[in-house]
């Protein structure tokens, strides 16, 4: 898209109505919030106010957009690219829903009482990634929840990776023998993608994973202003583990966001309300 942000600049650089500059200067105030509700109001409130005045030189540049989104898919595997839903211009969103589960099979009479367990009741968990999104206290866990939420400085990236493991020893939680554990889960996600940039990229990307199911989001800005995705969904697994597979079942987050030269990005990842049960069967 460079010849696009060359024109854009250009014609930038010749207004005089002074809302480039103000775009400018609120995005970077935008930049130095890292509260994920204040980002969302500032973020909506920004793309509203200037989301005119960029349509107007758009208009009179008359872009080949169809040549341009194509060129874009083609920076992806087909695949993905099918998944694109490109908007204001050429900002672009992804979304993505994996799912792998084994459904559960009858199981043979048991030879003594089945174990059930509340795996939230000893569920621990971790934060790891870019020190400054750590240190600013934006990943956190509980024994039912996860959350991890990424903002991007003015070009440079950042990310958290969240974990929630379920701290099932075998032997010991349950025993070591042939039985199969029947995985009952059920539990909330909430994603969001914002990207918003100034004549050169921003990205954000947010992530929940389970053995079984993956939700994605990704939201791309390459040239001016921006576009968001959100993501609520409720979601329900239920699937039969072999006892040394008990690691298998875990939860993970991800949120990141990417910079590269002037933009304002940020993303939240969050999985809460988990219920979570391990039965032997």
């Amino acid at each position: 898209v460079k010849p696009i942000n060359e024109e854009f600049e250009k014609r930038l650089s010749e207004d005089n109505s002074g809302l480039y500059k103000a775009y400018r200067d609120e995005l970077d105030q935008l930049n130095k919030i890292s509260d994920p509700k204040k980002k969302r109001s500032q973020s909506t409130q920004l793309l509203e106010k200037y989301t005119p005045y960029f349509k107007e030189i758009w208009a009179k540049m008359d872009v080949d957009e169809k040549s341009y989104q194509q060129k874009i898919k083609n920076i992806f595997t087909e695949s993905t690219g099918n998944l694109i839903k490109f908007e204001l211009f050429l900002n672009f969103t992804i979304t993505k829903t994996i799912n792998s589960a084994s459904k559960p099979e009858s199981a043979p009479p048991p030879s003594r009482e089945n174990i059930c367990l509340d795996v939230c009741s000893i569920a621990s968990g971790e934060i790891t990634g870019t020190s400054g999104l750590i240190s600013g206290k934006a990943g956190s866990y509980g024994n039912c929840f996860i959350k991890t939420s990424a903002w991007g400085v003015v070009a440079g990236s950042g990310f958290l990776r969240g974990l929630l493991k379920n701290n099932i020893i075998i032997p010991g939680t349950f025993p070591d023998d042939d039985k199969k554990l029947h995985v009952s889960v059920t539990y909330d996600v909430k994603l969001e993608a914002t990207a918003i940039s100034i004549l050169g990229l921003g990205s954000a990307e947010a992530s929940v994973q389970t053995s079984n199911t993956t939700e994605y989001v990704f939201a791309g800005s390459p040239i001016i202003c921006g576009v968001g995705k959100t993501v609520y969904k409720t979601i329900t697994e239920d699937y039969i583990l072999s006892k040394k597979d008990i690691g298998n079942s875990f939860f993970k987050s991800f949120a990141g966001a990417t910079g590269i030269l002037f933009s304002a990005n940020w993303s939240v990842s969050e999985i809460n309300n988990i219920r979570w049960n391990i039965c032997e069967e």
